[in-house]
């Protein structure tokens, strides 16, 4: 029987690693009517947060949540909660006291090797759907609306503490709108005279600087011819076939 006066959901994970994973649940849990602690909700300077974190997963969590990355699940403090937990669970007589979220594939501790992880790998939203799920009617954890107000501007200050300023600095742009100031006038259709593969020629000639699209016997490209038989050498004989305007390629396509 779970013990008078536990209330709160406690998160076990690595800082600084898995800290935006942490605060965007822990929102979500305080908005859903959860106390939630955490270390990454140390606000104040002067506090001895640690011992107050320690204090919270010994005597006030109801539940732990571990935070689960292949790299965080290695933290020395991450193994120390792990441990405590474990045996807050033996004390408190809770098997399921420890939740594994995963959110990349770990190796599970020993001490929690048994427990039925809530999978977040493939979406955070699913997971939180199936955590909220399982807190409320797997294991009857209590929402409290007493707490939200006061839990919820925590996490207001926790995010903004967290927000970077606007700064001006140069930053890469991703994306294909972009103006075109200059196109090649043609597309040409290149013969190999059958004389060696295409297919293997280009895998040889891998260093090309010019895209190159094989095509039958050979291949098209927008390149002039002079250029590419200087790149592919004697081994590799040219001949334009046949040419397109760009223009009239991009308009009407190339149907013979």
């Amino acid at each position: 029987m779970t013990e008078a006066g536990r209330d709160a959901i406690f998160i076990s994970h690595a800082n600084p690693e898995d800290n935006a994973f942490t605060v965007w649940l822990g929102a979500r849990l305080t908005a859903a009517g959860q106390q939630v602690w955490a270390d990454v909700l140390r606000l104040r300077g002067g506090q001895d947060w640690q011992r107050r974190l320690e204090g919270c997963l010994r005597n006030k969590a109801l539940k732990v949540l571990l935070v689960g990355t292949a790299e965080g699940i290695k933290k020395q403090g991450v193994r120390n909660e792990i441990q405590i937990a474990h045996s807050v669970g033996r004390r408190i007589g809770d098997p399921d006291f420890v939740i594994p979220l995963r959110l990349t594939d770990f190796d599970a501790p020993f001490l929690i090797a048994h427990a039925q992880y809530i999978d977040f790998k493939r979406s955070w939203a699913d997971g939180l759907a199936e955590l909220l799920e399982t807190l409320e009617h797997s294991y009857g954890v209590p929402r409290r609306r007493d707490c939200a107000s006061e839990t919820m501007d925590n996490w207001k200050q926790v995010h903004t503490r967290h927000g970077q300023s606007l700064r001006a600095k140069s930053e890469s742009l991703v994306s294909n709108w972009l103006r075109i100031e200059e196109l090649p006038e043609a597309v040409s259709l290149y013969d190999s005279r059958g004389l060696v593969s295409i297919e293997d020629a280009l895998r040889q000639k891998s260093s090309a600087k010019w895209p190159v699209a094989p095509f039958r016997r050979g291949f098209l490209a927008f390149c002039p011819a002079q250029d590419l038989q200087d790149h592919f050498g004697p081994s590799l004989p040219l001949e334009v076939v046949d040419e397109i305007g760009t223009w009239e390629f991009l308009d009407d396509g190339w149907p013979d």
